[in-house]
């Protein structure tokens, strides 16, 4: 098992090396799938499971879920957009 893991790793980083604007793709599809998930509002976006210091589960217990809401569908499309211009700026 250990390795197939090291083989996969291997030709993870080669394609990579080759084409570092998929770094981007990667951003922009987490970043979207995310930002669907936040504007849906669905219950695992407010996960308290790390703590009570300072995540959204917090954000929404004291300022509300509309703010909760707005930080979320604000954090995940800086990270779609972060995705978008690696993607451009590397794409040969």
């Amino acid at each position: 098992m250990g390795e197939l893991f090291v083989n996969f790793k291997k030709y993870l980083g080669d394609i990579i090396k080759e084409h570092p604007e998929y770094w981007g793709l990667m951003l922009i599809i987490v970043g979207l799938v995310f930002l669907f998930c936040s504007i849906k509002g669905y219950s695992f976006m407010y996960d308290h499971t790390g703590g009570a210091i300072f995540n959204t589960a917090w954000l929404r217990n004291v300022f509300g879920e509309r703010v909760a809401k707005s930080f979320n569908i604000f954090l995940f499309s800086i990270i779609t957009l972060v995705g978008l211009y690696f993607y451009f700026r590397y794409k040969s």
